[in-house]
């Protein structure tokens, strides 16, 4: 008798849409302290499966948005005890540094301190 083990179904990247308008939005959702850079997206996200989400993003001052794969980073889940608020990290990688590098140019005007306090009042 040969037993088979079971994979696990392959589940696509979840599509995200997320438009930008406003720098002090944009530079208070980046994350920094990752490698390439990433970024925080608010929202109540505990069915997302998958390790990477497809994201079409539109940045402040561009007419067009970007399809983007990202690499899900973290997860915080609604309810979490204190102030952080519920959302996914998306991590920038090789094939996304133009959207990580436009990224960085539109926030370079905020200093951190802006970005941490604004993303805390989520």
């Amino acid at each position: 008798m040969q037993t088979l083990l079971a994979t696990p179904a392959y589940k696509p990247p979840r599509l995200l849409k997320i438009y930008f308008d406003d720098p002090a939005i944009l530079a208070a959702c980046y994350l920094p302290f990752l490698k390439q850079g990433g970024l925080f997206i608010p929202g109540d996200y505990d069915e997302l499966s998958s390790d990477a989400v497809m994201l079409l993003l539109r940045l402040p001052g561009e007419s067009q948005a970007e399809m983007l794969r990202l690499d899900v980073v973290c997860s915080t889940p609604l309810g979490v005890p204190g102030k952080q608020p519920a959302g996914i990290g998306l991590g920038f990688n090789a094939e996304t540094a133009g959207a990580a590098a436009r990224v960085r140019e539109i926030i370079s005007p905020f200093s951190a301190a802006q970005g941490s306090a604004f993303l805390g009042s989520w």
